[in-house]
């Protein structure tokens, strides 16, 4: 699972292919109007389990590098052995941080005081 700081691309790789993931503005943007959240509360909801939402993030972050696949198809990738265990929403928490740079990463009031 390859991550590229320099461009925020994740890869990883399934039984059939080379997937590449990243989360460019347009890619948050179809996510949070796909789901009608933010960002925030799509992590909030794939950190507690909801396919539905791991799902969206996949197949957002995948449409930069591979714009024919469909969100069925996204679904899909989710039962390849690969990303099962809490690997998707490793790969998505990695690419997310990715674009966000790490300090988008800590909440508010976690930072040290001066």
């Amino acid at each position: 699972m390859p991550a590229n700081p320099e461009t925020g691309v994740v890869s990883f790789d399934t039984a059939k292919e080379t997937y590449r993931l990243q989360f460019t503005i347009d890619a948050i943007v179809t996510l949070e109007d796909l789901l009608d959240k933010s960002v925030a509360d799509v992590g909030v909801q794939m950190a507690r389990g909801r396919i539905g939402a791991i799902r969206a993030a996949l197949w957002s972050g995948l449409r930069e590098h591979h714009p024919q696949l469909t969100l069925k198809e996204a679904g899909d990738l989710l039962t390849d052995p690969s990303l099962k265990g809490g690997k998707a929403v490793e790969l998505i928490g990695q690419a997310l941080k990715l674009a966000f740079g790490d300090d988008a990463a800590k909440p508010e009031g976690d930072s040290p005081q001066a």
